[in-house]
């Protein structure tokens, strides 16, 4: 499919093309990518640059916006998920 810890979220044209099945899958894909993404920069596990966690951290949960609000063009998540909350408050 992607290499791991892919920047780039699918359009809404392709998702637009998929099947409901496949759609929902690559939504909750990316979900997860980010979401381990976001925790591996808090504990520690994935080391970053000289422009620290915080620069990381502000342009995982920045991607992690757009996927929901991309979903939610398409009738996935209405209600925001509880861990895409508690990833942004932190």
């Amino acid at each position: 499919m992607m290499g791991t810890r892919s920047h780039y979220l699918p359009s809404a044209r392709a998702l637009h093309m998929m099947s409901d099945p496949d759609r929902g899958a690559i939504l909750d894909y990316h979900l997860r990518q980010i979401e381990d993404e976001i925790s591996g920069i808090q504990s520690g596990y994935i080391t970053v640059n000289h422009k620290g966690r915080a620069h990381y951290l502000s342009l995982a949960r920045a991607r992690m916006r757009r996927l929901v609000k991309l979903a939610q063009s398409f009738g996935y998540w209405e209600d925001e998920p509880e861990h895409v909350a508690t990833a942004e408050a932190a």
